[in-house]
């Protein structure tokens, strides 16, 4: 692999890291303007399907989405 190959790899990396910080940025601003309607209108719900599925979805996947937009950027081979 060339230096420039290298950098233009490097660069797309970059990118990808921003990107993956931009989104984490604007779903902790969601999570902060919306928790106060999640806990009058979901926590008080009964257990049931609707329930564990927003669950799930709101702070479970989420983290796992952020935690696998860095293992991309963290497994750089090295040139053979």
């Amino acid at each position: 692999m060339d230096p420039a190959e290298s950098l233009q790899l490097l660069s797309h990396f970059a990118a990808v890291r921003y990107t993956n910080l931009a989104f984490l940025i604007l779903l902790i601003y969601d999570h902060a303007l919306t928790l106060d309607l999640e806990v009058s209108r979901i926590w008080t719900l009964p257990w049931r399907l609707p329930k564990f599925l927003f669950l799930i979805n709101r702070y479970l996947i989420p983290p796992m989405l952020f935690f696998d937009g860095l293992t991309p950027t963290m497994r750089l081979e090295k040139p053979t």
